[in-house]
């Protein structure tokens, strides 16, 4: 396999970190806003408050991590494993200790609740609450530790999409806890459940990816190389605390000095202005490997270019996203929260700079971070911290909640922004930082420009919260980018983001031809079983018997696959092929044919039988399949059947045909599988289906809609007509074509099906059919966007199953499709899709949104009431996703990811079916 280049790896990263992060924080929005609805104001502060003191004590934050994360990069790049395995079983250790000293100084925080929480009376449970917080903070650090290693070889992206998972399935849970039971402790452990899964299953794969983490012997480090690991941790100890501290006590300041609701307000605001930050920031720390990598096997001026244009990148994102929070941050949280949770102006223009201020930076975070430059300015957070509590304490006396967060802007001003570029400039890039600070004042100007230009545009917008939302928006995002766009156009470091784009977009487009050119290379012919099961299938069902030399076949494999397709006794009809096979084959054949026709008739008494008995009481029905179908063949009888297939007219009369059968000895399956009929089982355990709809509800409103008007219209087009002796009500052929049809459709999107549908379908148009019913057939597979997939099965029937093209000219087929690929489907599923156990479903289109498109509709089929409910779905999601899960491990075997892949292979059929397309 080739390497990737470490500008693929961080746009895989990136890419997959975004995306993951909007869709996390969009399903924490939902919870957030639930949250807000179902508990009080003191709950949604506590929420804020334990997160923040916990955030105090997590020594997650304190630099471990970062410092055998960079260790770890000379290691990988010279595939040193014993050097891996060391750090891997040090990290281990460092992480171990962690989380007994959170636990500890979690403990000992018990004491001080009462102190931290001005105004919390009334709140029950609150230290149990605040120690399920800890134990969460605790179990975080369990297993966790070897992502690192995921993360050092540039591969975040996967730890990331475990992450997104659990946070999915947790934010599902909760809601459906807040709207069923409102109880804030099954919230929090709800949490706490999801934590414990998603490390376990880094852990898991982490150690399938890298299986020397499982080895037992294990050297240790070198003293010196301890010494420096533990010089760095010792450092970015200092970073940590500092910016813990920065960071995390807001909410305590304003619990203890403002008051309990001013933590509510802001929290609302943290969670829009942190969701932002972290989307962008996860654009910085899918570069961070790919930087590691960089410092270790590039030139210092190589290093300096990449990182200027990040730092270009950086402004760019942050000064867009500052100028849009500034907007359009209030009216939104009005609409969302209430409008007692909206801060004055002022609030909102200083927690918009500290963003603006806080994204600037990250740029040299990275570099300084994943180059391992944290020792030089380790002081620097320390006093950060000290300016920040102090300016914060005394600005807050005076001008309360603004005062606060402007504390928090006066210590980043007068410490990191400038002491960060200059200790990576001085020992790393060893050049001046002055043209540093000279870019940071020109992309600073022109933003506050910008953003000053916008803001009077925006005020002038008036109307409906949610069309000033819009319309802000639109004025933000359009003005700040063509500002910058214009101004910037010509400076390097956009020149060589544009270029770097270039190279991604032509290696991806390169790739995908590659791919392509492999697939069309891979094409062969079908294995000798299915190309002479074909051929005998073709004289089985009328085409004359060839002249040319007949082929030798492998009949023992030959009839195996005819027995998983369910055309075994068809063979019988091939008898200028057949009567050459050895007579073992001719005697298995016989047997066959010999129990599908004592079947055939069995089911043929027992659908007269049963449609006589509804007619009695007045119910009217008409036979779908078996017989009906079998009728066209040379040899009705052969026509394999399991079951009978009832449809009734009037659906309404459910109940009541349902009440005759049981009175009659039949009764309901306790399982039943589908909305568009009832399953029932005679004393011979043969299974009767009564449908009350054509098909199964599709994924299509539209088409869902007009199979009901069509329903309606069957009464319409029922005749009666003589089945192997036996006078029966069966649908016209217009519409009995396509039922058959969609009997094949609603197969196809779930497992598949296999060869004896199709032969169905081949000796129903091989014979003459009246212009009127053509017309008419025509007319419904057109009207409702079946058109494509009539053609797919008709042109394969053509191919391979000798239906004379003449026959179905008035088809207006095309002169070719994908009958290539939709036969290699049909081959491999066998009967009914019954070959591999990850055969479930056939998505519309590849991709997420094809995904969740068939995740929402089976969750629709499962809960067909309640899924019209819109605001129990993420329960609902939730509960079908457990039993996909479950479902998966006990009935199929198989594991979800295989069932996906199978699906996502299956769905680049679906774009030449051209489904529901008029």
């Amino acid at each position: 396999m080739t390497k990737k280049s470490r500008t693929e790896y961080s746009a895989r990263n990136t890419t997959v970190a975004i995306v993951a992060r909007i869709i996390a924080i969009l399903a924490g929005f939902l919870t957030r806003v639930v949250f807000t609805h179902t508990l009080s104001e003191s709950y949604v502060g506590i929420n804020g408050l334990f997160t923040d003191i916990l955030n105090i004590l997590s020594l997650s934050e304190l630099g471990v991590g970062t410092a055998i994360t960079c260790a770890l990069y000379r290691p990988i790049a010279e595939e040193d494993l014993e050097r891996q395995k060391s750090l891997m079983r040090m990290y281990r250790t460092f992480y171990r200790v962690v989380a007994a000293i959170v636990l500890v100084c979690g403990l000992m925080v018990l004491p001080f609740l009462d102190v931290l929480i001005k105004d919390g009376a009334g709140i029950e449970h609150i230290t149990f609450i605040y120690l399920m917080y800890l134990l969460n903070s605790v179990l975080s650090y369990l297993l966790v530790y070897k992502k690192t290693l995921i993360d050092a070889h540039q591969q975040s992206y996967i730890g990331v999409l475990y992450q997104t998972g659990f946070l999915l399935l947790q934010n599902a849970l909760q809601i459906a806890a807040l709207l069923l039971t409102g109880n804030f402790i099954l919230f929090v452990s709800i949490l706490i459940l999801c934590t414990l899964g998603n490390n376990f299953c880094i852990s898991r794969k982490a150690d399938k990816m890298y299986p020397y983490l499982r080895q037992k012997n294990v050297q240790r480090l070198p003293r010196q190389e301890r010494k420096g690991i533990y010089r760095d941790v010792r450092a970015m100890l200092m970073h940590k605390v500092g910016n813990v501290i920065v960071n995390n006590t807001d909410n305590l300041l304003l619990s203890s000095m403002v008051g309990i609701a001013s933590v509510s307000c802001y929290s609302n605001y943290y969670l829009i202005i942190g969701s932002v930050r972290q989307v962008l920031n996860q654009m910085f720390q899918g570069i961070t490997a790919s930087v590691g990598n960089l410092g270790v096997e590039e030139s210092t001026d190589r290093v300096r270019r990449i990182f200027e244009a990040a730092f270009f990148a950086g402004q760019w994102v942050f000064g867009l996203a500052a100028v849009c929070l500034y907007e359009l941050i209030d009216p939104f949280v009005a609409l969302s929260f209430g409008e007692q949770y909206v801060f004055p102006r002022e609030v909102t223009l200083i927690l918009c700079l500290n963003f603006y201020l806080t994204g600037m930076r990250q740029a040299c975070l990275v570099f300084r971070d994943s180059i391992g430059l944290f020792r030089y300015d380790r002081y620097k957070s320390l006093a950060e911290a000290a300016i920040n509590l102090a300016a914060s304490v005394i600005l807050g006396r005076s001008m309360g909640t603004a005062g606060i967060f402007m504390g928090t802007m006066i210590s980043t001003v007068t410490t990191s922004l400038w002491v960060e570029p200059y200790m990576l400039y001085k020992h790393h890039l060893k050049t001046s930082a002055k043209p540093y600070f000279l870019r940071y004042g020109l992309y600073s100007a022109v933003t506050l420009v910008l953003g000053a230009a916008a803001d009077g545009l925006c005020g002038q917008i008036t109307g409906p919260l949610s069309m000033v939302l819009v319309c802000r928006l639109l004025i933000c995002v359009f003005l700040v980018n063509s500002g910058y766009l214009i101004l910037y156009c010509r400076r390097p470091e956009f020149k060589l983001l544009v270029r770097k784009g270039r190279m991604l977009a032509g290696r991806w487009r390169q790739k995908r031809r590659a791919s392509q050119e492999d697939a069309l290379a891979q094409k062969k012919d079908f294995g000798p079983q299915e190309a002479g099961l074909l051929n005998l299938l073709k004289e089985a069902l009328g085409e004359e018997e060839s002249t040319d030399e007949r082929p030798e076949y492998q009949w023992s494999s030959l009839l195996q696959t005819a027995r998983l397709h369910g055309v075994l006794p068809l063979l019988f009809l091939a008898k200028g092929q057949t009567g050459q096979a050895p007579e073992v084959v001719r005697e298995e054949i016989l047997e066959a044919a010999r129990k599908t026709v004592m079947q055939s008739y069995r089911l043929l008494f027992l659908s007269k039988y049963l449609i006589g008995t509804l007619e009695k009481e007045g119910i009217r029905t008409v036979l779908l399949k078996g017989a009906a179908t079998a009728s066209f063949y040379p040899e009705p009888e052969l026509r394999k059947s399991g079951d009978v297939d009832l449809l009734l007219l009037c659906p309404n009369e459910l109940a009541r045909a349902c009440a005759v059968l049981k009175k009659k000895g039949f009764w309901v399956k306790e399982k039943q599988t589908a909305l568009h009929h009832v399953v029932f089982s005679s004393k011979e355990g043969i299974e009767i289906e009564l449908h009350t709809m054509l098909a199964e509800p599709f994924d299509h409103e539209r088409i869902n809609r007009y199979l009901e008007e069509k329903l309606r219209e069957c009464g319409e087009h029922v005749y009666r007509k003589e089945l192997m002796g036996v006078e029966l009500p069966v649908l016209e052929d217009a519409f009995h074509a396509y039922e058959l049809l969609l009997h094949m459709l609603q197969h196809f999107l779930r497992a598949g099906f296999g060869l004896k549908l199709l032969c169905d379908w081949t000796v129903f148009w091989g014979r003459c059919v009246s212009q009127t019913q053509k017309e008419q057939y025509l007319c419904l597979v057109k009207e409702s966007g079946l058109k494509g997939f009539s053609d797919t099965v008709t042109l394969a029937c053509c191919a391979y199953l000798g239906l004379a093209r003449e026959r179905v000219e008035w088809m207006e087929l095309p002169k070719e499709g994908c009958e290539r690929e939709f036969m290699e489907e049909i081959l491999e599923a066998e009967e009914f899709g019954k070959s591999a156990a990850d055969r479930m479903v056939a998505l519309r289109e590849a991709g997420l949104r094809g995904f969740a498109r068939e995740f929402h509709h089976q969750m629709r089929l499962n809960f067909p009431r309640a899924g019209s409910v819109f605001f129990i779905w993420p329960a609902l999601w939730t509960v079908t996703l457990a039993r996909f899960l479950l479902n998966n491990r006990r009935i199929r075997r198989v594991s979800g990811w295989s069932i996906l892949k199978k699906a996502r292979q299956r769905s680049r059929l679906m774009a030449g079916l051209r489904l529901w397309k008029k």
